[in-house]
């Protein structure tokens, strides 16, 4: 007796696209990823075998008309192999790699991707697809506890170690909040680092305080009035803002930046426009000079394909901008998605971030950078999601 997928295979052999122009090619395709997946070793699922037999009898008299015997196969299905069974996997663990992020796996599921969807849109940094099953998310307290929030319900498996941090996290959030105020933090340690980054604990230093919330992790309510660029950066409500290169000079970004000791500080150029590079290294040697800003590196070159590729290349000479990357460094260029191997290796670090791309995100660079707490984005539009404007 001839099967189902027998059938579905014969039926490509003569070519599907070939059939009716009644049947809809949308279902056409289905048939032909079917008889591929088929041919290819791996046998449908049990809901795939529903699937095609459902677009079987919907457009049986235009898929048999010059064989109507074929119908009375898939009135009584019968089938060649048993069903294929898709293992169900679905955890939560922490990576072994050096940044110990954590990673988040399960087998396809509609539900579990839109939860996904709707967590990238309030976790810390970047939630990474690995591949079809595996998403990564940078190791913080507030990840930890989004994360197992959105799927303890959802019968994962989850790392003994999260769930104790999940425990713990869960625990300090019924405490009194007034326990992380930055005037009454107990943490002899923390007090230390603050002190050590920024000078002394004070209603006299409001401004830089609050600019150093979010990397310490405590909490300030008193804010300082003024009306500046750096105080707006300072109280901003995430880590990567957007500043409008229409309004505002790069000039007055670079001031801001290091008023509030955010230097080192590490510019993302786009790599793919020369002119627009050379555009904005000609403003960024004007800001850095005013400044008085020096010990400053562009790690990256264009082919001499063009005269714009050699003028940037010439001009990075010609100003002094090749310098190595050294723990003196302030300000160091690199283009975007292009990560220098040495620069994981040495020590140096930024502070804060210039991307004159909107496409960084999601990709070597930004995933470098996860750990710093002010990423500005200047150009002349917004970057969509997660971006906050300062003004």
């Amino acid at each position: 007796m001839i099967t189902v997928d027998t059938l579905l295979i014969e039926l490509f052999r003569q070519g599907i696209e070939h059939l009716s122009s009644q049947v809809p090619n949308r279902d056409k395709k289905v048939l032909i990823s079917l008889a591929r997946q088929i041919n290819s070793g791996h046998f449908l699922t049990e809901n795939q075998s529903n699937l095609l037999v459902k677009i079987f009898k919907e457009h049986a008299a235009h898929i048999f008309e010059t064989n109507p015997s074929m119908l009375a196969v898939i009135e009584n299905p019968v089938w060649s192999s048993s069903f294929r069974v898709i293992k169900q996997v679905r955890k939560i663990w922490l990576s072994t790699d050096y940044d110990g992020r954590i990673l988040i796996e399960f087998t396809y599921n509609k539900r579990l991707r839109q939860l996904i969807t709707d967590l990238s849109k309030s976790i810390e940094g970047q939630l990474l697809s690995i591949n079809t099953k595996q998403y990564s998310a940078i190791l913080t307290e507030k990840n930890i506890y989004q994360i197992v929030e959105t799927f303890k319900s959802q019968s994962f498996e989850i790392a003994p170690e999260i769930m104790g941090f999940y425990h713990e996290i869960s625990e300090i959030r019924l405490r009194p909040s007034t326990q992380f105020d930055v005037f009454n933090l107990a943490n002899d340690k923390l007090v230390a680092a603050v002190t050590t980054d920024i000078g002394e604990i004070s209603e006299n230093n409001l401004i830089l305080i609050n600019d150093r919330r979010q990397k310490f992790q405590y909490s300030i309510f008193q804010k300082n009035p003024e009306n500046s660029l750096k105080n707006a950066l300072a109280n901003r409500p995430s880590t990567r803002v957007w500043i409008d290169s229409n309004i505002r000079s790069l000039g007055d970004v670079i001031t801001a930046l290091h008023e509030l000791n955010r230097l080192p500080v590490m510019i993302v150029f786009n790599g793919h426009e020369s002119k627009e590079c050379l555009q904005n290294l000609k403003k960024l040697e004007i800001s850095l000079k005013n400044s008085n800003i020096n010990n400053i590196g562009i790690y990256f070159r264009f082919d001499s394909v063009s005269d714009s590729n050699k003028d940037f290349n010439s001009s990075i000479s010609q100003l002094g901008y090749n310098s190595k990357l050294n723990q003196q460094t302030q300000v160091a260029g690199i283009a975007n998605n292009k990560l220098p191997k040495f620069m994981l290796k040495n020590g140096w670090y930024p502070s804060s971030v210039i991307s004159f791309s909107n496409n960084f995100k999601s990709n070597k660079t930004s995933v470098y950078c996860n750990a710093v707490d002010l990423i500005v984005y200047y150009n002349d539009k917004c970057p969509l999601g997660g971006v906050d404007a300062i003004v």
